[in-house]
Order: C-alpha cells, then structure tokens, then sequence
C-alpha cells in the first residue's frame, strides 16, 4: 500500500487540527494526522464529498497505516460502501481502495475547513468542530441527550 496523501493546500488547517493545543482544552483536536485523515474520510463520505488529490501534497506513509488494523479496517468498509463492489477487497487492490479513502478525507478536510472558517471562535477548533457536529445531527441535541437525530450509514 503507498501512503495516504492529502492536498497541501490544507496543511494549515491540518496543522491547525493535530500540532496546536486549543485554547480551551489545551491540548490537540486529533492526536495524530492518521486520525484527523479517518474522521475526515469519514465525514467526507457521509457528506459525499470527494476531492482528488491534485498539485503539491503532503503524504503520511504506508507503515503508519498499516500498523494500526483500524485505520485499515476504515479504509476497507469506506471502499465497500463507495464501490458496493466485494471485489475491491481482493488483494493487490489495496491502493485502489486507499484511492477512494484519500478522495473522501480531503473532501472531509474541505468540509472542516468551511467550518472553521465560517466561525468567528477561531481558538477553539475543537468546540467548532463538536458544534458543527451537533448541528449536522451527528451528536445528540445537547437539550434533548437521548435523542440522535441522524445515523451513519454504509448502505
């Protein structure tokens, strides 16, 4: 499997995301780029949103990947929701399914990008980001905490 790129175009917020303490937790949104690069796929996908990498980027390596069988795992299941396909699991396709992986989290990293910039609290990514969250039914209306508004779904 080769590594993981994501458009450089994002490094800011990335950075922003995974190396700054936030002002309110002190401490980083994600602890490293390999789960930054989940989430966004993640929410990407969910909010069908796909972005080739194109021009300069910025690569996590393959063993980074491969060394933590979630991150695998999550790179597998979003291939299989995107081609519907049992095919793309067979082996030698590993780098077609990190393909579509890799779209869907720089769309999720474009996605975190219009949420932070469309706030005004700009030291607390983390709040912005849980917020937002709430706001797309993904956490529970902090009002009513039984209830979930939105379930995440592969079909």
């Amino acid at each position: 499997m080769r590594g993981l790129r994501r458009n450089e175009r994002f490094e800011n917020l990335c950075k922003q995301l995974v190396e700054e303490k936030t002002e309110r937790g002190k401490k980083e949104v994600f602890p490293t780029f390999r789960e930054l690069m989940t989430f966004a796929a993640a929410l990407g996908f969910d909010q069908g949103r796909s972005l080739t990498v194109d021009g300069p980027s910025k690569e996590i390596e393959s063993r980074i990947l491969e060394n933590h069988p979630p991150t695998v795992e999550m790179i597998d299941l979003i291939a299989l929701a995107e081609t519907k396909d049992s095919m793309i699991l067979l082996d030698g396709k590993e780098n077609d399914r990190l393909d579509i992986f890799e779209r869907y989290a720089n769309g999720g990293l474009e996605v975190l990008g219009e949420w932070l910039i469309g706030s005004k609290d700009l030291w607390n990514p983390d709040q912005i980001v849980i917020s937002r969250l709430r706001d797309e039914g993904y956490l529970p209306d902090p009002s009513r905490p039984e209830v979930i508004r939105k379930n995440i779904s592969f079909y």
